[in-house]
């Protein structure tokens, strides 16, 4: 009889064993509780998709919120240089008015662009350290699946590892674009004062718009806590050496 009951629970035990393959969570780690039964399984799993959703979108409003100021700075730079090429006042206190505005709006957009670099630079070295961090592992890894025995799964690791770099390739590559416009508008509206007609201005006139180019000279730019600037020379750098 004993030896019927043993012999019933390891059957009972392989039933189990054999309802349980195939039975893995997406994320590996460690659970208080076991996670192979239901309804723990089910809502271990659950619970994990919510998380990564939420924790997917997290990471990419950040992104893309920071790509939305820097953009909305350069549209309004673009703007400004508009204002700036069509400065044809019929009086004086028209171009007065004309040229306070223009002053203003242009110091409004370098305070606004400064605290953007503010807020964000020491996040934007954390993002830069990180992405390169990742390429050197992923290509590191990339380069041992390539050297080391192929198995059944070779081809979808390479496929994930390419994919998964190129990913980080074009999140770095984001912050270097808006970077680069950035620097781009800023430094461009000293050629919009120089293309405006002040040879048609008097003199008195054409001089206060040397306060603008002199403001000009020194470009806005999108940094990684001040060790180096976001620019297509540096999207540049960071792909050649990995």
């Amino acid at each position: 009889m004993q030896a019927l009951k043993l012999l019933l629970s390891f059957m009972e035990e392989d039933l189990k064993a054999t309802l349980y393959i195939g039975r893995i969570v997406l994320f590996r780690a460690y659970f208080l509780y076991d996670t192979r039964i239901s309804p723990n399984y089910e809502l271990t799993v659950v619970a994990q998709l919510i998380a990564t959703f939420y924790a997917a979108t997290s990471y990419t409003a950040v992104d893309t919120f920071v790509v939305m100021l820097v953009l909305h700075t350069c549209g309004q730079l673009s703007n400004l240089k508009r204002d700036l090429m069509n400065l044809r006042p019929r009086t004086s206190d028209e171009f007065k008015t004309k040229l306070i505005y223009i002053v203003e709006k242009h110091d409004y957009l370098n305070r606004f662009a400064d605290t953007i670099e503010d807020r964000f630079n020491v996040m934007l070295l954390i993002q830069m350290l990180g992405c390169t961090v990742q390429l050197c592992f992923q290509c590191f890894q990339a380069l041992l699946s390539i050297i080391g025995e192929s198995n059944e799964l070779f081809l979808l690791e390479i496929s994930f590892l390419i994919l998964y770099v190129f990913y980080v390739l074009i999140q770095l590559y984001l912050y270097c674009y808006v970077g680069e416009r950035l620097l781009s508008e800023s430094t461009s509206v000293l050629q919009a004062v120089y293309d405006c007609e002040w040879y048609n201005l008097t003199t008195k006139e054409a001089k206060s718009l040397l306060m603008i180019m002199h403001r000009a000279r020194s470009p806005l730019c999108l940094t990684a806590d001040k060790f180096c600037t976001f620019a297509q020379e540096l999207y540049s750098s960071v792909s050649v050496y990995v």
